[in-house]
């Protein structure tokens, strides 16, 4: 059985404050109406909270590159969700595998797949 939907009492959402680089918990019902709740907002600057999911495990306040590299996924709309089984799924480690990651995990139309394919076999020609 999935471990949030096993719990009597609910989680509470972990949302993200991308300026103070930090996080905080917002009150989450599964039954609520999250349209009504009031947006999420950071205690400290008031900015507004991206929520990140329950499986979301914020970096260290000094991790300036693991917060960017959270920011960019959150942009993209990459977020820590799960049903608690086995994880949200694979996410880069490092910033500086952001790009790659967004290239391989971002939906991509018949037609991109089209000319990466071109792309490879140009490439497999030239290089072969």
């Amino acid at each position: 059985m999935c471990r949030y939907a096993s719990q009597r009492v609910p989680y509470r959402q972990h949302c993200a404050c991308f300026t103070c680089r930090k996080s905080w918990k917002w009150p989450h019902d599964a039954t609520a109406d999250l349209a009504a709740l009031p947006e999420p907002r950071c205690p400290q600057c008031r900015g507004v909270l991206e929520p990140m999911g329950l499986d979301f495990k914020a970096p260290p306040h000094d991790d300036v590159a693991q917060w960017e590299k959270v920011r960019i996924l959150a942009a993209h709309g990459i977020r820590f969700f799960s049903c608690g089984c086995g994880g949200p799924g694979p996410r880069p480690e490092d910033l500086r595998d952001v790009e790659a990651f967004l290239r391989d995990a971002l939906p991509r139309s018949e037609g991109e797949r089209l000319l990466a394919r071109i792309d490879a076999l140009a490439r497999a020609h030239r290089d072969g």
